[in-house]
């Protein structure tokens, strides 16, 4: 047959592959974006700016001074102490296992990123919490902490903060931390 030909058949798995391959990627509820999103987080002082010129009303998702986004926030540590001390925070420590326990912030939970980065149903149970999610890591040039919050970000949770200082920088100040495993 006309197919069993390799100049024919090759082309034509690939024509295939590639249709059923965008056929799905348009029909998935998560779909890879044909443009890649940038990996900085939106400035709270912007939100806060915008929000201030739009007339729209302040809406029950509108709490502890964060704003509805599909990127995450970057705050200041003064903002992630304020989100901290309310006390109505998920704290995530994006860093590995061995590093959380060497030190973390007081309350937060171990995420490590290349653990729970994919897991999808991991991100599902994230996107469903009903409150303001705090991620950080080392800070610095640590990068989990971002790749963490667009990766909640994107599972559909719109209240996603990222301290970028991370935890040297609460360490410093004098915040409450804390070795060991447990938060």
């Amino acid at each position: 047959m006309w197919w069993d030909q390799p100049r024919v058949g090759v082309p034509l798995i690939l024509v295939l592959g590639t249709a059923l391959g965008l056929a799905y990627n348009a029909a998935d509820s998560r779909p890879i974006p044909w443009i890649a999103q940038p990996r900085t987080a939106v400035s709270l002082d912007s939100l806060e700016a915008a929000d201030a010129e739009s007339s729209a009303p302040e809406t029950a998702a509108d709490f502890l001074g964060i704003p509805e986004s599909e990127f995450p926030i970057a705050v200041s540590l003064e903002k992630a102490k304020e989100l901290y001390d309310s006390g109505r925070v998920i704290i995530l420590d994006a860093r590995e296992e061995h590093e959380y326990a060497e030190g973390h912030i007081k309350d937060a939970v171990v995420a490590d990123y290349d653990v729970v980065g994919a897991d999808l149903e991991w991100l599902d149970a994230m996107a469903a919490e009903p409150t303001v999610i705090l991620v950080y890591c080392g800070g610095g040039d640590c990068e989990l902490s971002m790749n963490l919050g667009f990766a909640i970000s994107q599972s559909g949770h719109r209240h996603v903060v990222v301290f970028e200082d991370g935890y040297t920088a609460w360490k410093s100040a004098g915040y409450p931390t804390r070795m060991g495993d447990r938060p």
